[in-house]
This record gives structure tokens, sequence and C-alpha cells, in this order.
């Protein structure tokens, strides 16, 4: 009986060790890395502005969204705002979508938000490393 008491304790230690000493490795891997590749960014948002751009020019149901905006046309009370609204709701909105979509470059896009450049700053693993250090 006291042999597997031992015994079992001394498993339980060598688990513990090694699961300490993982836990190093891990965070000793992640901080002896070079400087970090931050093109992940560019390419989430690059996809994320395709992925929008597909679903404003095939979503059917835009046109059909905007006819219930007509009750605002008739509510305006100059006649050439109401002629603008109509025209909005029975098309011109969806070609704006069209032409937004067919004008916005995803890469020029994703640059002039800063995600797509040389410089991008990475996060620091250091400050959340030891964030979670202090926490535990």
């Amino acid at each position: 009986m006291l042999l597997s008491l031992s015994t079992l304790m001394l498993i339980i230690i060598n688990v513990e060790v090694n699961n300490v000493k993982s836990e190093e490795y891990a965070q000793m891997s992640i901080l002896n890395t070079d400087q970090p590749d931050c093109h992940f960014l560019c390419e989430l948002c690059t996809s994320t502005v395709n992925a929008t751009k597909f679903i404003l020019d095939n979503e059917p149901f835009i046109p059909e969204i905007l006819k219930n905006f007509m009750p605002i046309c008739y509510m305006l009370p100059k006649l050439q705002y109401r002629k603008i609204c109509y025209h909005f709701v029975n098309g011109g909105a969806v070609d704006l979508i069209h032409e937004l979509v067919n004008t916005i470059n995803e890469n020029n896009f994703c640059f002039h938000l800063g995600l797509c450049s040389s410089t991008i700053p990475c996060p620091s693993f250091q400050k959340t490393l030891t964030y979670n250090n202090m926490s535990t």
C-alpha cells in the first residue's frame, strides 16, 4: 500500500514537472523567435473585404429591404427630395452598392487602414506572458 502511494506521488510529481517544463519551453520558443510575421492582419482584412463585396454584390434581398423605406420618401416635405428618395429606393442604392463593390480594391483599402504595410506593429508576446504570469 505504501509502495503504491509513493509510486502514485512520484508519477504526479513527474507529470507536474513535465507540465512546467513544457510551459517554460513554449514561452521560451515564443520569446526567442525572430520578428513575427504580421501579414496575417493583411490577409484577414483582404479576405473580409472580398467576402463583404461578394455578399453585397450577390444579396437578392437588398432591393426588397430598400423598398421598405418607401414610406420615408412619402414623408419628405419637398418634391425634389421625394424624387431623390424614390430613385434611391427603386434601384439607385443597388446601383451605388454595385458601383462601390466594383470600385473598392481590397489591397488599397486594407493598406489605407494600416493593415497591409511593412511597418505593421505586431502583438507583444512578452507583455501577454508577463500579464498571465502575474494573474496566476
